[in-house]
């Protein structure tokens, strides 16, 4: 199954094995950004708004982690804004 996230073609699912266990997409604004997860089953397992400094990122990946340990299984979506945030606060 192919999903397109703002543009970008994702590839989710081989067969019938999921690719991912959580799908995050995220938007941003100067002050704060949205996030929002789906799990496997297409159901929505947490929503959001954080932060746009290190104590976001923070909360963000705590909700990320209660509903999946595994982040290689995670795929996330986001702008190119956050992309860049995201890298200087993992870095």
């Amino acid at each position: 199954m192919e999903v397109w996230l703002g543009g970008i073609s994702c590839l989710i699912s081989e067969g019938d094995e999921r690719m991912y266990s959580l799908l995050v997409g995220m938007d941003v604004s100067k002050d704060f950004f949205s996030a929002a997860g789906i799990d496997s089953r297409g159901e929505e397992s947490f929503a959001g708004s954080y932060s746009m400094d290190s104590k976001g990122f923070e909360e963000l990946l705590k909700a990320i982690r209660s509903d999946c340990e595994d982040l290689s299984r995670v795929v996330v979506a986001m702008d190119l804004r956050v992309a860049i945030t995201s890298i200087c606060f993992l870095s």
